[in-house]
């Protein structure tokens, strides 16, 4: 008996969902769809407003996914461009430009940007936050100066916010210009300068005699030998992004980067529900062990109604008082009331708590993934085969009849793990690999007792859909 976890029909449908992307089909108007994200176009030419002054190649390029930056031979604004003997470029040069993040990480998010540009305003106010919050840690963000050809103010503010940086104040004064893109003329410039406390004498000596006119030059032409024909455009680790790009963008970028480094702190989330069959395990002789009586790890099961949906996420690898591990677990089962025919009692079954260190052995911190447990192991009962569990854990829950609480803090190990028992539901000697079962084992707090044969409720089902 081979069960599957994954029908055919819903590894069809996941590809559907694949391919489509949750990218929009549709904008309403004044938007267009324009490289997968709506752009505004108020005088309907369908062209985005943000891409008016470009040349029609200019505009396939800005509408254009995330790409690789290109190889010498991909044509540019420049004749030759910084790479390796495969055409590979290695590093985009922050050279000593603002920045802002982990100021020692080798993870570089490059910005070549124009303050009247709205593409890199938008960028600035709605995805840069975004992008400083989760991964501020983790990344250094360089902005770097790159105003359109015979844009004059957007030279001079270019030039201002050097002027800033000379002073130590270059993020006050570049978040300024940004919420207040429409104040770029000089004498606004120099305005900002006074309500951003600037040194007004140090920065009028600077802005009025163009003191980094050729740096921000410099920063124009190192971008344009990088292939930026225009603003907004980011180098990120070997990938050039050239356009506005929302959050989700970056975001897919940043968690390849640091998956290892996300999976150690966010954990590894496992979620998984009852499909098909479900019986309960009564006590009888143990499987392995004939010689002990009155076993939950008997062959002697009762087909029953029983579901359960679980969802664990394993984030502390050990058994630590200051487990970080989470899990909600939820289980009914129903059973004949006597012999009164259709009458039911319905059980149901929650995680209240879980016990993140062991007594006897590991708890693996509450919730543990792929670990080996049973048989040899010295995990949990020896009664059982060693097998290799997708999830387990253990917990205090409760445990509810017909509504009415008949015990809290009962104890509770349930198991996601490969086969253990064969198509008749006979223990098994060691694992199968291709099947997926699940069980869930309640035992009373200490003194207490419960209402099932052998003062416990076991419930196995041999059909699991199992998500990572």
């Amino acid at each position: 008996m081979v069960k599957r976890a994954f029908p055919y029909l819903a590894l069809i449908i996941f590809l559907g969902l694949f391919l489509t992307g949750c990218t929009p089909t549709f904008c309403s108007t004044p938007y267009i769809l324009s490289g997968g994200d709506c752009c505004l176009d108020k005088n309907q030419d369908e062209v985005c407003d943000e891409q008016q002054d470009l040349s029609p190649e200019e505009r396939e390029e800005y509408a254009a996914p995330i790409a690789s930056v290109p190889s010498p031979k991909t044509p540019s604004p420049s004749t030759t461009l910084k790479t390796d003997d495969d055409g590979v470029i290695l590093t985009i040069d922050p050279d000593d430009d603002p920045s802002q993040g982990n100021a020692n990480s080798d993870v570089l998010l490059i910005a070549f940007g124009d303050y009247s540009d709205s593409g890199m305003q938008r960028f600035h106010k709605e995805v840069l936050p975004q992008i400083m919050e989760t991964y501020g840690d983790k990344i250094r963000y360089v902005f770097r100066n790159f105003p359109e050809l015979n844009n004059e103010q957007a030279q001079l503010a270019a030039e201002a916010s050097e002027c800033a940086d000379e002073e130590g104040e270059f993020w006050d004064y570049h978040n300024y210009l940004f919420a207040h893109n429409n104040r770029l003329t000089l004498s606004s410039l120099r305005q900002v300068a006074v309500e951003t406390g600037l040194d007004l004498d140090a920065f009028e000596a600077c802005f009025f005699s163009h003191r980094f006119k050729d740096e921000v030059q410099a920063d124009k032409e190192e971008g344009l030998s990088y292939g930026v024909a225009h603003s907004p455009t980011f180098f990120l680790k070997n990938q050039k992004i050239v356009g506005y790009k929302a959050y989700d963008k970056f975001d897919i970028l940043f968690q390849d980067i640091f998956y290892k480094e996300l999976q150690a702190e966010r954990g590894t989330t496992v979620n998984a529900q009852s499909t098909g069959l479900s019986y309960i395990i009564l006590p009888g002789p143990a499987a392995l062990e004939p010689s002990i009586t009155n076993s939950p790890y008997s062959n002697s099961l009762e087909l029953v109604d029983a579901v359960f949906s679980v969802s664990a996420t394993d984030i502390t690898a050990r058994d630590s008082a200051t487990s970080h591990d989470q899990a909600s677990l939820s289980a009914t089962y129903s059973s004949k009331r006597g012999n009164l025919g259709s009458n039911r009692d319905i059980y149901t079954i929650t995680l209240t708590d879980l016990l993140t260190e062991g007594v006897s052995h590991s708890f693996f911190g509450g919730v543990g993934l792929e670990v080996p447990i049973h048989g040899n192991t010295g995990v949990s009962t020896r009664y059982l085969p060693r097998s290799i569990t997708y999830l387990t854990l253990w917990g205090l829950g409760t445990l509810s009849k017909n509504g009415q609480v008949l015990a809290e803090n009962s104890f509770m190990h349930f198991m996601v793990t490969r086969g253990i028992r064969d198509q008749q539901n006979n223990l098994l000697s060691e694992e199968e690999e291709t099947d997926i079962e699940a069980y869930l084992l309640i035992s009373p707090p200490e003194g207490t007792t419960l209402p099932f044969e052998g003062n416990f409720l076991y419930l196995y089902w041999p059909d699991v859909n199992l998500h990572q």
